[in-house]
């Protein structure tokens, strides 16, 4: 795994923690900057992760990259996460926050185990699990505290 693929995918943590954070001080029901910047950012992360495999599937043949039918599951897959990003933000700006937040954990949960079943059949780089499920760990963890005290806050006010 290249040096600056691992220092690029940090530095990418920087904004999900650093909204993450912000969108905590919003109140339940009202959707503020730092929120907004949180789960775009997320959705963003989400999409990318997507375009990364179709990277894959278009990159100069392999053996077992000439094989169509990974091809096509390659291609099938990035474009999945996209999708399951932009519904995040649409539920998430059109109903409920928490639920946009929802999408996104089950996405994010779901990216790193297609993928990690990818690997194991050696279908990606040496090193990109790893680097994948540190900073998905990251992002998860973000996501997941973010929704609990959403939730939790909201709770709070309705009682």
């Amino acid at each position: 795994m290249p040096v600056v693929a691992v220092v690029l995918g940090v530095l990418g943590l920087i904004p999900v923690v650093i909204c993450g954070l912000a969108s905590l001080s919003a109140v339940a029901g009202r959707e503020g900057p730092g929120f907004v910047a949180f789960i775009t950012y997320s959705a963003a992360i989400l999409a990318f992760l997507g375009g990364v495999h179709w990277g894959f599937a278009l990159a100069p043949r392999t053996p077992v990259a000439a094989d169509s039918r990974i091809e096509r599951s390659r291609l099938v897959f990035g474009v999945l996460p996209m999708l399951a990003a932009w519904f995040s933000l649409m539920l998430a700006w059109l109903a409920h926050a928490w639920a946009g937040l929802a999408i996104l954990i089950v996405s994010f949960i779901g990216a790193v185990v297609i993928e990690t079943r990818a690997s194991q059949r050696g279908l990606v780089p040496r090193g990109y699990i790893i680097l994948r499920w540190v900073l998905t760990v990251v992002v998860l963890a973000m996501l997941i505290t973010v929704l609990t005290l959403r939730l939790l806050q909201q709770r709070v006010l309705i009682w």
